[in-house]
């Protein structure tokens, strides 16, 4: 699949105020050419309607655990979403990226700021 287009979803849509969007998403890339780690901890009532609907796709899926074994100097993508007393874990590499995600993930990289060290 590739390395996520940032530039993709092009104009954002409105924050959801859905009962659906309480909760929290905590996201972690790292991995990649240089190891960096970027992180962002945010509620999903701060999600777009894109990132929200993927969500809500990815999160009906249950967890999802998807990494290439050539993920040398990939990004490793890993979403915890709690939300209703359920956890659902998401980790996938570039090469597996579900389309299902790209939405969301356009969303959190854009959030992200980096971790002081790289991974080890």
């Amino acid at each position: 699949m590739g390395a996520v287009n940032k530039g993709q979803s092009g104009v954002r849509g409105k924050k959801s105020d859905s009962p659906s969007s309480s909760g929290r998403i905590e996201f972690v890339q790292s991995g990649g050419f240089g190891g960096f780690r970027k992180r962002c901890e945010l509620n999903i009532s701060a999600l777009d309607e894109a990132a929200l609907a993927s969500l809500e796709t990815l999160i009906n899926g249950g967890s999802i655990k998807l990494r290439s074994p050539r993920a040398r100097d990939l990004n490793l993508y890993d979403i915890t979403i709690e939300r209703e007393g359920r956890k659902v874990s998401l980790s996938f590499d570039d090469l597996t990226v579900p389309k299902a995600a790209l939405p969301l993930l356009d969303f959190l990289t854009h959030r992200a700021a980096p971790v002081n060290k790289p991974a080890e």
